[in-house]
């Protein structure tokens, strides 16, 4: 069994990492919060992301350690749940609206909470286009990182991925409503 109360990844260091400057010397493009959600969901094997909370835990340890950037997108700050963004919350609903993102509530879902409902996320049409024109600007050493990153991060599942975000990153659990040890 795996102990989560260990990061898997590693936290690193500014110096490792990515860069605004890809390695062929060109800027990293200056998505928005809302382009970032798009391309998130687009990447690697699975193109639905299980519930809010994981969304916005799984945007937080990208922006924390892979690009940067990301962070000046979202401004994350301790919340009920630890890390959460408004900015997110108005991207999310904003493409949704948009016809870009599929939004579906699932019930008698397991969890921590009684409500027992999910809000489960999934490209549209519309948003796969788009994603599809962000990712050509993403360079594919970058966007490697990123596959593997969202590969890991699904894999750790709900409780999982909550463990690791409150253990590798306490100051943003503050707020918290959860203990996780």
């Amino acid at each position: 069994m795996i102990d989560w109360r260990r990061p898997v990844f590693g936290k690193l260091s500014r110096r490792g990492r990515v860069s605004a400057m890809s390695a062929a010397g060109s800027e990293f493009p200056d998505y928005s919060a809302s382009d970032w959600l798009l391309l998130w969901l687009a990447i690697g094997e699975s193109k639905e992301i299980r519930g809010k909370t994981v969304f916005v835990k799984q945007i937080f340890v990208i922006a924390e350690e892979v690009i940067p950037q990301i962070l000046q997108k979202f401004n994350f700050y301790s919340h009920h749940f630890g890390p959460y963004s408004k900015e997110f919350e108005t991207a999310l609903q904003q493409l949704v609206r948009m016809g870009m993102i599929d939004e579906r509530m699932e019930t008698d879902v397991e969890g921590l909470f009684s409500t027992n409902a999910r809000h489960d996320y999934t490209l549209l049409p519309k948003g796969e286009a788009r994603a599809v024109e962000l990712l050509k600007g993403v360079p594919s050493s970058i966007k490697e990182k990123l596959v593997q990153h969202k590969r890991l991060l699904s894999r750790m599942g709900y409780i999982g991925l909550l463990s690791y975000v409150y253990n590798t990153y306490p100051t943003f659990t503050m707020n918290s409503e959860l203990e996780l040890a």
